[in-house]
């Protein structure tokens, strides 16, 4: 135990150096089983795989050799390695050893003991015998494609425990009873095939590789784990080593581009953010579009992107309201099923130990260019001083003006190209490169009765901005499985994290950063001597926006506890019941301290303030289930009765409190409690939930699955407390029936069902609003408020083909009934608004996924996927006046309309369109059209009268507000690719989002500074130059209007990966064999992003603004 333990701290430093040294990822893996490492002959193979790129398998009795032989092998070696080909070479290592090898395919061979000639063949133990009625059936397995036999497949008559498995020459032999029908073969990595037993006692079998995880099982949405190729709902499955091919740094980051129909975009660009996901489309009309998300059996409220990747063994995506119907009222949004690793699989009496090492850099992608020329007129001896000086203006010694006003260069054409005496660039100052890393080590474990699972994973990230502290994360986990007896067994899952964001210090920050004029020192000092000068631009109202980030603490802390405890009774065959308490403990807290002085324009900021919230919720759930599994004949049955018991607790305060009494002490107690606010909240919701569902296949190849469930719920209006929730679905596997050349399997299949959104904990009770001693009414309750439900249609195709492809289409049309809303209530209910189910919602959906193995042999493997995805959704009916909402109220919702469309004010860019409008006195000749474009009057080309001109549709003088822009992709596309040369692996992934406006309001509101790079008309021919004048009209006032519709089109190389493994026959040398592998390489996310937006980032989404 010691040297395990030496070996293992040898290990962690070694890598935690290597890694710190050099800054690229490193995996390790090493068996912890305590032994001394590979034998001198085992070393000698591994020589002989490196020298002739083969595989060699050792036979477990021929691994241990007299030292005798070891010594002739090893005196041998050279001549060996010498060999002209691996056949000589094997030729000579067995030659007088007593060992002998076997070829079983160009490149695999074994080496195994010479046995003496027996009559029959050496078979397996048995697992079963009967006392009478059985016959014996043996034969061959071996594989399709080039006829090597395969060791080690599990062969079992269908629907009972009889079962053997081949030999190392894949031979076998197995008693079945006299009435047994089927055989099944199954083996990791293959197509399961079920072969008839009729009269047969000799029965050869060839598999074919399951290149595109048909076999692989699901869980997610049906009763119990089901083949991928049986399913007959979508779920798609992405497995760990696929989430792991380029580490991402959350679980939520590692789903981007992988799932046709599931987007997911930064909620705000800062290190540990949220995430807006979508799978399908929107289902509400409140901007709540989260799926439901299940960690290890847990319903999850923790912050998904607080997950560490590492840990997941598997994600399941069930997409759409049919698939999810087993979910109910929560699932309207689909759900993300994680499964973590747990210590099976890795052997009796074994523990292995993974390690991984990752440190790199962030940075900002790109900047926004903005205009580096001014439009006024310069003092006669500008150049003479280092700052801008302008005409008209008196200064200080200091260079600050006094008084005067700065006058435009040109009255009847103001240009912005006159210079800067000084330019500063910043952003650049602004942002900076941020390191981060991630160190994760895990210990997987399994006994005879026992499995474990213990990992400890922690990131930090510095993030990008200027004295923030970015973002860290705590993860540790212990999973544990145990075999009580043969009939019960217990299992736990349990994560215990914390994380610490520190947050830029003002909501204003990014503006006043595109506010103040580039000539203008930020790292002046103020008239206090105190760094980064408050109002360094004397020409703009704006911050300093390194200031309240040196000088302002925002910071927030997470902390979850999740687990939960299952017990499984195997009643009898087929028959399994099972019981689990889950619960999560979640503790958030924020922080805005600004210190007594602070030099903000306002003077509330003088005396400091203090704000602190803290938010505590204790979610518990109890679920009873009962599962039977069934074969009878041909039919397979899987019923699954489950009772589910919700309850959610939670509180939260928040305390504000100004004027500090004493400097440099952030506690409430040292605030003016005369100026202090107060609040609090409580919650508590109780849901019952009864679930069934009976999944059925004849043959494995008609399909058939029904499902109920019945919900109560406490959210639910007092007269609406119970909901049912349904599903019906089949698949018919056509390629089980007629055989097409060319195609290997084709799968039709159809659902219809539905599941639901819950309401708020508030929408149903009537609610007043208030404080400082008054109160108001605000909302009136409704007994009769519903989930909203969305039921859904979908049909789809699963084909795979030429052995090689694999493809999959899906239509889905969902319609969301029941949207809830604030509805306006006439005056004389006493209350402005009333929560009510007001909306339908209607989606079409296609998605298609083609999947290829472009190339495999033993030293070159290429595997791609291509993910497609097209959305188009509108609102069908409305209970309510149409209404605009969202950032800006630039969304309008109406029945009839699309969903997601901005309307706003429109510039004429037709004369036809201008024709329609004229007012009193013009004719169309009085108009043109300018470079831009753009209707303005004739002649007026470069001069202050160049103004452009708003539609006005019903020509009654006053603008109109119109569509302007649509938010809906016309569809998303992604690409990845695996490449694996030899000991190689190299990864990419590449997504692109076709159409789709953006509204850039960002750089609206830099237009009112003349900040925005339009301005800039330095370099320009004087014929093509524009005036402040024609640029600062699109402004109007930040009003919505199409001048600053964007294209949100791009293409992304999301992630990259090259990456080397060094295997253990390479390793066989280092620490005594403790390592099995080591992976070392380069990894890389959004390495590049091609598009026209203008903003930072076209993909980061903001809840408050629409664009970034």
């Amino acid at each position: 135990m010691e040297k395990k333990f030496s070996h293992f701290s040898k290990l962690i430093i070694t890598l935690f150096l290597f890694a710190n040294l050099f800054g690229f990822p490193i995996i390790a893996s090493s068996n912890g089983q305590g032994n001394k490492g590979d034998t001198e002959f085992e070393k000698i193979i591994g020589l002989i795989q490196d020298k002739y790129d083969v595989s060699i398998t050792v036979d477990a009795d021929a691994v241990d050799q007299k030292p005798e032989i070891v010594k002739k092998i090893s005196d041998e070696t050279d001549n060996i390695l010498k060999s002209k080909n691996i056949e000589d070479a094997l030729k000579l290592l067995t030659s007088g050893t007593g060992l002998q090898y076997q070829k079983l395919r160009n490149d695999f061979y074994i080496i195994k003991l010479k046995k003496e000639p027996q009559k029959e063949e050496e078979v397996p133990e048995k697992k079963n015998r009967f006392e009478g009625g059985e016959k014996t059936i043996k034969g061959t397995v071996s594989q399709k494609s080039d006829g090597i036999t395969l060791p080690g497949v599990n062969v079992y008559v269908k629907g009972t425990i009889v079962g053997s498995s081949t030999n190392i020459d894949g031979y076998y032999e197995i008693d079945v009873p006299e009435d047994a029908t089927t055989l099944v073969f199954s083996f990791l990595g293959f197509k399961t095939v079920e072969v008839p037993i009729a009269n047969q006692t000799t029965i050869d079998v060839q598999l074919v590789e399951d290149v595109f995880g048909l076999e692989e099982v699901v869980i997610a949405g049906v009763a119990s784990a089901t083949p991928r190729r049986n399913l007959s709902i979508s779920v798609t499955k992405i497995g760990g080593k696929e989430i792991n091919e380029a580490p991402a740094s959350s679980a939520v980051s590692a789903l981007q581009g992988k799932v046709a129909g599931l987007n997911i975009s930064s909620a705000n660009g800062l290190p540990g953010g949220g995430a807006s996901i979508q799978i399908r489309g929107a289902t509400s009309l409140r901007g709540n579009q989260k799926p439901m998300v299940i960690l290890d059996g847990n319903i999850l409220y923790t912050n998904l992107a607080d997950i560490n990747s590492d840990d997941i063994e598997s994600v399941e995506v069930v997409k759409g309201a049919a698939a999810a119907a087993l979910y109910g009222s929560q699932a309207g949004n689909g759900v993300i099923v994680i499964n973590t690793k747990r210590g099976k699989g890795t052997g009796k009496e074994s523990t292995s130990v993974i390690f991984r090492q990752e440190v790199g850099f962030q940075k900002l992608a790109k900047q926004i260019k903005q205009s580096t020329h001014h439009p006024y007129k310069l003092a006669d001896d500008w150049e003479d001083y280092p700052y801008t000086r302008y005409a008209n203006i008196w200064y200080n010694d200091d260079g600050y003006p006094v008084s005067g006003n700065k006058l435009l260069n040109d009255n009847d054409s103001s240009y912005a190209d006159q210079p800067y005496a000084r330019l500063y660039d910043h952003q650049d100052r602004f942002f900076k490169n941020g390191m981060y890393n991630t160190t994760y080590i895990s210990f997987l474990g399994a006994s005879k009765s026992s499995n474990f699972m213990v990992s400890y994973e922690r990131n930090n990230q510095d993030g990008i901005i200027f004295e923030t502290g970015g973002y860290t994360r705590n993860n540790l986990r212990l999973n544990l499985d145990h075999n009580i007896s043969t009939k019960i067994r217990v299992s736990t899952s349990n994560l215990f994290l914390t994380t610490k964001s520190d947050n830029p210090g003002s909501n204003s920050t990014f503006t006043d950063l595109l506010f103040i004029g580039p000539d203008v020192d930020l790292m002046e000092d103020n008239n206090n001597g105190t760094p980064y000068r408050i109002t360094p631009d004397p020409w703009s109202i704006a911050e300093n926006p390194l200031y309240p980030l040196a000088n302002m603490d925002r910071t927030s802390d997470r902390m979850s506890f999740i687990g939960n405890v299952r017990a499984y009774w195997d009643i009898m065959e087929g028959l399994i019941f099972n019981v689990k308490y889950a619960y999560e403990y979640r503790n958030k807290q924020w922080s805005t301290y600004t210190p007594k002085g602070y030099l903000g324009n306002y003077p509330s900021n003088v005396g400091g303030s203090l704000y602190k919230q803290a938010f505590f919720e204790f979610n518990q759930n109890f679920q009873a289930t009962l599962n039977y599994n069934k074969q009878i004949k041909d039919f397979t049955t899987k019923l699954k009765l489950s009772y589910l018991y919700e309850n959610i607790a939670n509180n939260g305060f928040w305390a504000t409190g100004r004027n500090f009494s004493v400097y440099d002490v952030p506690q409430l107690d040292w605030t003016d409690n005369t100026e202090a606010t107060l609040g609090s909240s409580e919650q508590k919701i109780t849901s019952i939930n009864y679930i069934s569902i009976l999944d059925v296949d004849y043959k494995n190849k008609y399909i058939f699955s029904l499902q109920y469930r019945m919900d109560g719920s406490s959210l639910f209006g007092e007269n609406e407390r119970w909901h049912p929730f349904y599903r019906v679905s089949g698949a018919y596997r056509i390629t089980e029936d007629v055989q097409i050349p060319g195609i290997d399997e084709l799968k039709i299949r159809a659902a219809y069902g539905n599941s639901g959104q819950r309401p708020g904990f508030d929408n149903q009770y009537e609610t007043w609003k208030g404080g400082y001693g008054y109160a108001y009414p605000s909302t009136l309750g409704n007994k009769d408020l519903k989930p909203s439900i969305t039921t859904e249609l979908e049909v789809g195709l699963n084909m795979e083909f030429l052995q090689h492809f694999s493809f999959e289409f899906i239509y889905s049309h969902g319609i969301t009934d029941g949207a809830i809303q604030l509805a306006p209530l006439y005056s004389h209910s006493g209350y402005p608004y009333q929560w009510q189910n007001v909306g339908t919602i209607q989606a079409d959906v296609f998605e298609a996924t083609l999947s290829a193995q472009l190339f495999s042999n033993r030293k070159l493997t290429w595997n791609a996927s291509l993910i497609f995805d097209r959305l188009r959704q509108k609102i069908t009916e409305m209970t309510i006046p149409p209404y605009n909402t969202g950032p800006y109220n630039a969304f309008l919702f109406a029945e009839g309309e699309t969903f997601a469309v901005i309307y706003g004010y429109s510039w004429l860019t037709s004369l036809d369109d201008m024709a329609a409008q004229l007012p009193s006195g013009k004719t169309i000749d009085d108009y043109q059209i300018n470079s831009d474009g753009y209707v303005v009057p004739k002649g007026s080309g470069g001069t202050n009268d160049e103004i452009p001109i708003l539609l006005d549709k019903d020509n009654d003088g006053l603008a109109d507000k119109v569509e302007i822009g649509n938010g809906n992709p016309v569809f998303n596309l992604s690409l990845n690719n695996t490449l694996t040369f030899k000991r190689f692996t190299l990864y990419s992934l590449f997504s692109w989002k076709n159409g789709g406006e953006i509204y850039n309001y960002t750089r609206q509101y830099t237009f009112r500074d003349l900040r925005d790079i339009e301005f800039d008309q330095s370099g320009k021919p004087e014929g093509e130059k524009k005036t402040i004048n024609y640029y600062s009209t699109f402004y109007k006032n930040t009003e919505i209007n199409d001048y600053f519709i964007e294209s949100g089109s791009y293409l992304k190389l999301r992630e990259a990966a090259l990456y080397y493994t060094f295997d253990k026959h390479q390793l066989i040398n280092i620490f005594n064999g403790l390592f099995q592998a080591i992976r070392i390489g380069f990894q890389a996310h959004n390495i590049f992003t091609i598009s026209n937006y203008r903003g930072y980032d076209p993909e980061v989404a903001s809840g408050r603004d629409l664009s970034n």
